[in-house]
């Protein structure tokens, strides 16, 4: 696999997570060429690979020849790529070379199509190994680079034996540019055992001295704009001057928002409480402890949303932004409510209303577990990806 392994957090890097521990469990020998400068750490038989600089220089002098044949001609066609770019793709595929040769690698998945696909790409095509590529919502969000690069796209879509989307929405971000590949559909999963109806709220409420009856509207995700962010701290003392039985908890990575998240918590003490870093397994308390789940995510680069679909598999209901491949999650007036991006106008009537009915609280939950029961359980998921490696090798 080539992509990012947490950490850092997200989607995509807990989505590769998932699914290297899945393929191990069931036999696999599992090594993931990911960002970051930690070096090699191995468990059981899941290898990760963040190199240090010393680690890519070597594998680029190891390699040169090859460098000079292959790669050279490859990226020669892709424009606007900083210097920094292209040594890391030509120190990823030095490493990835070597990686192939020496541990017997039968298939490569590779995750998104400006990092790290152009890397397998390059490797499928030397090696005569296999390729899977997803993509996410790199083409949304780098629009003029993809434009200007469709042929690169062209290239790793045809080299690819599978292209993968986890949304619908992502999957013809491809038309935007002009391309109409085939892509396959295949959801991020969780773990419905993890994230579950059954687990205790109360440690939670016990924890921060919080009323077991007093309602929680709970937003996770990284403290910045791009996550909605900035609607849910304008959206609170609107939502706290009409109901006082509410207390907000922000839980997620740090960003350009935390100042303004902490300052909104010491406005409103005991009823806003900002929780940087916490531990992943934490998380199924934090979405347990919740009445409502807001995912207010902005901007159409949004494949889907991992935390609303956390928050279904814990039976709540969520109120997300009407964009990208969130609607593909949340259907409204079902498991949840669907809002505009960047209202908190709209978000605010969206708390009130459900906080307002316990019944439609209650009924959206069980809506939402289900929905995760039938469509984003991990386990399915993730056999569906092995079902499409296994084809891959039997060929």
């Amino acid at each position: 696999m080539i992509g990012n392994y947490p950490p850092p957090f997200g989607g995509v890097p807990r989505h590769i997570e998932y699914l290297s521990e899945y393929l191990v469990e069931n036999g696999w020998n599992v090594h993931v060429l990911s960002g970051g400068n930690s070096g090699i750490e191995y468990k059981n038989n899941l290898t990760v690979y963040k190199p240090d600089r010393l680690t890519k220089v070597s594998s680029i002098l190891s390699n040169i020849i090859f460098i000079i044949k292959v790669c050279t001609s490859f990226l020669s066609t892709i424009k606007d790529y900083s210097l920094n770019d292209y040594l890391r793709i030509v120190s990823y595929v030095s490493l990835g070379r070597q990686i192939i040769k020496n541990r017997g690698i039968n298939v490569i998945s590779a995750y998104n199509l400006y990092s790290y696909a152009p890397i397998g790409a390059i490797l499928s095509k030397d090696c005569n190994i296999p390729l899977v590529v997803t993509n996410f919502g790199e083409i949304f969000s780098m629009d003029t680079f993809f434009r200007n690069n469709r042929e690169l796209v062209r290239s790793i879509t045809n080299i690819a034996q599978v292209n993968l989307s986890m949304s619908f929405h992502c999957a013809k971000s491809y038309h935007r540019i002009g391309l109409s590949p085939k892509i396959q559909i295949i959801p991020y999963g969780v773990d419905v055992n993890k994230f579950s109806p059954s687990i205790d709220g109360n440690i939670i409420k016990d924890k921060l001295s919080i009323s077991r009856s007093e309602n929680i509207v709970l937003f996770v995700g990284r403290l910045i704009k791009d996550m909605g962010l900035h609607t849910v701290l304008e959206s609170i003392p609107k939502v706290l001057q009409r109901n006082n039985n509410v207390t907000f908890i922000i839980v997620g990575g740090k960003g350009d928002l935390f100042e303004s998240a902490l300052n909104m918590a010491e406005v409103y003490k005991n009823k806003v409480h900002i929780f940087p870093g916490v531990p992943f397994d934490d998380l199924p308390l934090y979405y347990a402890a919740s009445t409502i789940v807001i995912a207010p995510t902005q901007g159409e680069r949004a494949c889907g949303s991992l935390a609303a679909i956390e928050a279904m598999s814990s039976g709540k209901p969520v109120i997300a932004a009407n964009v990208g491949g969130i609607p593909e999650i949340v259907f409204d007036k079902e498991n949840g409510i669907l809002i505009p991006p960047e209202d908190p106008v709209a978000l605010q009537e969206a708390i009130l209303y459900l906080l307002d009915d316990e019944r439609l609280i209650r009924s959206m939950g069980a809506s939402s577990r289900k929905r995760v029961e039938n469509y984003f359980d991990e386990h399915k998921t993730d056999q569906t990806i092995e079902n499409i490696f296994n084809k891959l090798i039997a060929v």
